[in-house]
């Protein structure tokens, strides 16, 4: 039946000129050919399937970090069917409606403010502790050769009687004792900070 169905539609279409000579010869040999073929045949021009349509996505606003997927506060276009089926049921995320994505936006301002407020609060204490000039007096009974050094820990008290550092917050990066008369650039490394600080220490005569 397929193959009467097959073939005599095809004779139909090629009077009106429909069928390319290629797929009348085809048909010729279905004619011929043993019931098997035929089924074969009918299969082959039966395969064709339109494509997979792909998955809906819509956007949604994770509550919580979500592991492999992002992190609190995040806009994320996931499935349609993993949002409605894990992650609002779950409370992990709620979806990203027009006045959720404004509150998000004036979030991400009120961040970046105090992101960059925060910067050059930093800035200002980094230059601060750039302009310090920390004086110690030395006796000198013999020339300008100082009896007694300055140690670290003397700058390290000095700095925090004075307010420029919290108690235990610093240390001298590769510091020796100073142990001669004039300027000497020290730096010094300030918990709160990545790069090492320099300062100037004045060493002079009593």
């Amino acid at each position: 039946q397929c193959s009467t169905a097959l073939v005599s539609g095809t004779l139909r279409a090629n009077r009106v000129g429909l069928v390319t000579p290629r797929i009348a010869s085809q048909v010729s040999r279905l004619q011929v050919a043993s019931p098997s073929a035929v089924f074969q045949g009918c299969r082959t021009f039966a395969s064709r399937k339109p494509g997979k349509p792909q998955p809906r996505k819509i956007e949604v606003v994770l509550r919580h970090d979500v592991e492999g997927h992002g992190f609190a506060g995040e806009l994320l276009n996931v499935r349609a069917g993993f949002a409605r089926n894990y992650l609002i049921p779950q409370k992990f995320a709620t979806y990203a409606t027009a006045d959720r994505k404004k509150e998000m936006v004036s979030a991400e301002a009120l961040a970046l403010a105090a992101e960059i407020a925060e910067k050059k609060k930093t800035a200002a204490r980094i230059e601060k502790l750039s302009k310090i000039a920390l004086t110690f007096q030395r006796h000198c009974p013999v020339g300008s050769v100082p009896r007694n050094s300055v140690p670290e820990r003397l700058i390290i008290e000095k700095l925090e009687q004075e307010d420029f550092i919290l108690p235990g917050a610093a240390k001298l990066v590769e510091f020796e004792a100073l142990k001669s008369l004039g300027a000497h650039k020290v730096m010094m490394k300030v918990d709160e900070f990545e790069e090492p600080i320099s300062f100037e220490v004045n060493v002079v005569k009593r």
